[in-house]
């Protein structure tokens, strides 16, 4: 936690931090709230409205505008997701309240997934543990109930200001949607609501992660403990009931949400297949990745101008290495690079092969699944294999802006025209790579 809470307000809600948190976080992102107001207009009147926001936060009269309404489908026969899109303006506040909790609260944030995966591997492999217990939590963001969230809240101390940032910012409700209560539910997609999530549930991971006879790992609203066979069917009553304690359901055992199984059979985890044997990936991550790659070739065979297949090897390489942009790295094989299943990968780069026989494509030699996983694996920080977009000239911005997304760029543009709409288009690549993860829970 931080040494002296007293100054959390100010180091973090000054009009230089918030500048530096709209370049790195902000300015690039495209979705708009409900003002209709874009990052880059906003851009524009940036310092003005940082100002007006510091005035009324020091105050304590600011108020988050009501979200936009974003949904993202899960499958046909699953209601869709409701995601909430703040204005510009809030998510700037909301990003730095986000880096404000984590400062306060170390636990705001889980340990990288790829490390938590070598964690579970390490003990299903370990001979320690001959059971699982998985368990996913029913409608876990509408279920929080701010009562106790805002008491665990108080708890670390916080100054006044940022308590009433973070309960102004849950009560707000998204356009469109109905709220059951005043006081029940967290907008998904916000930048504090993972982070406010993990605070509601610290009791219960300080819990059962002190126990050292399991293995315990939690991921938002999906749970994995690992035990003997005989303690798991008391742990499960026990920690249903502390869910229940604190307005939370979990899914019943064998609903395929959730489930209780000896060790030998393969755990669904974080989009992974994890057995004792062998790490591999659940076939619905498989699945979304080759759609995705389907669809690749599918617009390039609909837009065959000149220049298309340096367009189409592009975007190809991007699909299977992954990048590295603003010191972030993106791509399928950066989030499952604890698998070992080598043939997965194998049969990856046949298919690929394969589409472009089918699709009648020559003179493309796009990169490979297996090799991209030994650069992430073993070379993650010298490699030139998987591109990083940081270190672009000005020259190289503009041509790949020219060649690959077919900007025209006129003697108008500046420095700063040419470097916003690069990372714009990145941004929107970046995106399409995570959508190839679906789902992690």
């Amino acid at each position: 936690m931080c040494a002296d809470f007293s100054s959390l307000l100010t180091q973090h809600f000054n009009a230089d931090n918030l500048e530096r948190v709209f370049t790195e976080k902000v300015q690039f992102q495209s979705a708009t709230g409900t003002d209709g107001i874009t990052a880059r207009k906003f851009g524009d009147i940036a310092t003005a409205q940082i100002q007006i926001a510091l005035r009324k936060i020091l105050a304590s009269t600011y108020h988050f505008t009501r979200y936009r309404e974003k949904l993202i489908l899960k499958s046909r026969d699953k209601p869709p997701r409701v995601i909430a899109i703040p204005t510009v303006r809030d998510k700037l506040v909301l990003r730095a309240l986000n880096e404000c909790l984590s400062q306060a609260y170390h636990g705001c944030h889980p340990p990288p997934i790829n490390r938590t995966i070598a964690r579970i591997k390490e003990g299903l492999r370990g001979g320690k543990y001959t059971g699982y217990l998985r368990l996913d939590i029913q409608d876990f963001y509408p279920t929080i109930r701010h009562e106790p969230l805002l008491e665990r809240l108080e708890a670390l101390s916080l100054p006044p200001e940022i308590m009433i940032l973070v309960e102004r910012a849950i009560q707000q409700r998204t356009y469109k949607v109905k709220a059951q209560s005043d006081n029940l539910g967290i907008p998904q997609g916000l930048p504090i609501s993972n982070a406010v999530a993990n605070i509601y549930l610290e009791k219960i991971d300080e819990h059962w992660a002190a126990d050292t006879t399991l293995l315990y790992s939690r991921f938002v609203d999906d749970i994995l403990i690992l035990g003997t066979l005989d303690k798991l069917p008391p742990i499960h009553a026990q920690i249903t009931t502390m869910f229940e304690k604190l307005g939370l359901t979990a899914h019943p055992l064998e609903s395929g949400k959730s489930a209780l199984k000896p060790i030998s059979e393969p755990v669904a985890y974080l989009g992974y297949r994890l057995a004792p044997n062998l790490t591999s990936v659940r076939e619905a991550s498989l699945h979304k990745l080759k759609e995705s790659l389907i669809a690749i070739f599918v617009s390039h065979a609909r837009n065959k101008k000149k220049g298309y297949r340096k367009k189409l090897l592009w975007r190809l390489n991007l699909r299977v290495t992954g990048c590295t942009v603003n010191k972030q790295r993106f791509g399928w094989l950066h989030f499952f690079s604890e698998i070992d299943d080598l043939s997965l990968l194998k049969s990856l780069d046949v298919f690929v092969a394969r589409q472009l026989t089918r699709w009648q494509i020559k003179r493309v030699k796009p990169r490979k699944f297996v090799r991209t996983y030994f650069e992430v694996r073993y070379r993650s920080e010298s490699t030139r294999y998987i591109p990083s977009f940081d270190g672009y000239e000005l020259a190289e911005k503009a041509a790949l802006l020219k060649n690959i997304f077919g900007v025209k760029i006129t003697s108008g543009w500046t420095e700063k025209d040419i470097s916003r709409e690069f990372f714009l288009r990145l941004r929107r690549e970046t995106i399409s790579l995570e959508e190839d993860l679906v789902r992690l829970s």
